[in-house]
């Protein structure tokens, strides 16, 4: 999930969408093979409420609400990590720096207390950095969610959500790929991909609003709520340019419980094994895109555990 014209994709998005609506802001994580340009229509960051109380997000993606509540029993007798005390390192920079980046779409409760730094970056590493747990009482439909959030060590990141039961069964995997600098030429058409794509969206938001403009409420703070959903049932809170990018190394990591020592991915004839400290393994595999792959769970006696399928 590398930048892939990071220079000019910020200046380029704040422009098309402020011909449409001056006082909107937008965010750019790239992800994988595509350009995600996440529409945020304002919000206010606040701190949580809970002991620990770091900044949730910020103006440009919202607030989530945060939790005091502690994780569930089960998820404290499968994970060493949510046991120990916190760290400096869990209340540190790259933790911090990671919680401004979670939206409060599809995320509330986050349970400060049991925010766990589970990786910090590797030393010059350009695919992905730090690795951080994020337990939350609700994501995306998930009760009891353990949210996995790498950061990009250029902007934003990556999260994903997963139940416990998930975690238990080696469903609790993500994976994110870095692609060779694109050429002069590849930044140009990538350019007018975006340009032409924003116009798009400025347009069809411009149709949206039109419509609901008759039923939004007087507050400011409720008629920005109210355009959001709206522009979310219409499938126009991102805009996706799906682009060709020569892959230099893909990234897989992912939440296990306690006794695994390790994990073994096998694709194509090939292995690559990944370490597992604060029940995180990550592996990276050189000159792979991202794909499914079979991973093997085994003890420190290198004891087979379970095998995870791809889509199994």
């Amino acid at each position: 999930m590398s930048p892939l014209f990071p220079r000019f994709a910020g200046e380029l998005a704040e422009a098309a969408e402020a011909r449409a609506r001056p006082r909107r802001r937008l965010h750019l994580p790239i992800v994988g093979a595509s350009v995600v340009v996440v529409v945020a229509a304002g919000g206010i960051a606040t701190a949580a409420t809970g002991v620990w109380s770091p900044q949730l997000g910020d103006a440009r993606r919202g607030s989530p609400t945060a939790s005091a509540t502690g994780v569930p029993d089960e998820q404290l007798a499968r994970l060493a990590v949510l046991r120990r005390p916190a760290t400096a390192g869990d209340h540190g920079a790259e933790v911090r720096r990671a919680l401004t980046f979670i939206s409060p779409q599809g995320i509330r409760g986050i349970r400060t207390d049991a925010v766990r730094l589970l990786a910090p970056a590797p030393a010059g590493a350009r695919t992905a950095g730090a690795e951080v747990l994020i337990p939350a009482q609700r994501a995306n439909g998930i009760s009891d969610a353990l949210c996995l959030f790498t950061v990009d060590p250029t902007e934003g990141g990556g999260v994903g959500c997963y139940s416990t039961r998930q975690v238990l069964e080696g469903q609790a995997v993500g994976s994110m790929q870095r692609n060779a600098t694109p050429t002069r030429t590849e930044r140009a058409k990538r350019q007018r991909l975006m340009r032409r794509a924003m116009r798009e969206n400025a347009r069809r938001r411009a149709i949206v609003r039109r419509r609901v403009a008759p039923t939004l409420p007087r507050g400011r703070q409720a008629r920005i709520l109210a355009l959001r959903r709206a522009y979310l049932d219409a499938g126009l809170l991102a805009i996706t340019v799906p682009l060709r990018d020569r892959t230099v190394e893909a990234v897989y990591s992912g939440i296990v419980p306690d006794g695994v020592a390790r994990v073994v991915r096998r694709d194509a004839g090939r292995e690559h094994v990944g370490v597992v400290e604060n029940n995180l393994f990550r592996i990276t595999v050189p000159g792979a895109r991202q794909g499914p792959g079979t991973l093997v769970w085994q003890d420190a006696d290198g004891r087979v555990l379970r095998t995870i399928a791809p889509g199994g």
